[in-house]
């Protein structure tokens, strides 16, 4: 499923980068379609590393999604440390709940998620970032997501509040990435 954006702009498509890191993704998978979180080592992904997120998946009852692990790079574009922090809390409260029916539909059918949404900042402007997701199973704590996030070209003023620093508006485009599972339908 892919959402039509309205610009005309090369900036809206995968990159290398993201692609990159889904082949690094597919790499942890042994004997299930989705890896455990314990496949995942940061060691294994060094290239990797500066642009990586790993959170906890927001499900229905337990609406947070802890940032685990943030990368130099995602702090760099945020403008802020981002690691400890409730990734639905830098959205505005509409799309929360959507985020959080988008995390289900990933952990249940299961698939990644490509998206390029305009990050706000409280330095006045907001970039477009490329996100590029795919499920972690936990064993004895949450699901996860490992999560790959880098700047794109474009800079637009900031038109949302920004109290923690930054917040994510919606997606300009996105799309689920099938893993041979499918995609929610």
């Amino acid at each position: 499923m892919a959402v039509a954006a309205t610009l005309d702009d090369d900036a809206l498509q995968r990159s290398d980068e993201s692609r990159a890191f889904e082949a690094f993704w597919r790499s942890l998978r042994r004997d299930a379609p989705v890896p455990r979180r314990s496949d995942f080592h940061p060691a294994g992904a060094r290239h990797l590393l500066r642009n990586l997120v790993l959170l906890d998946a927001p499900r229905q009852g337990s609406e947070h999604a802890l940032i685990r692990v943030s990368g130099e790079g995602y702090n760099q574009v945020a403008g802020v440390n981002m690691r400890g922090r409730d990734h639905l809390d830098l959205l505005p409260q509409q799309y929360r709940a959507d985020a959080v029916a988008t995390s289900e539909a990933m952990m249940a059918t299961p698939c990644g998620l490509w998206q390029i949404s305009p990050f706000h900042l409280a330095r006045g402007y907001a970039v477009r970032v490329e996100m590029t997701a795919f499920p972690l199973r936990g064993e004895d704590g949450p699901d996860c997501f490992l999560g790959h996030v880098r700047a794109t070209d474009g800079v637009t003023p900031v038109s949302l509040p920004t109290p923690l620093g930054v917040a994510i508006d919606t997606a300009l485009v996105y799309r689920y990435l099938d893993i041979g599972a499918g995609i929610p339908g």
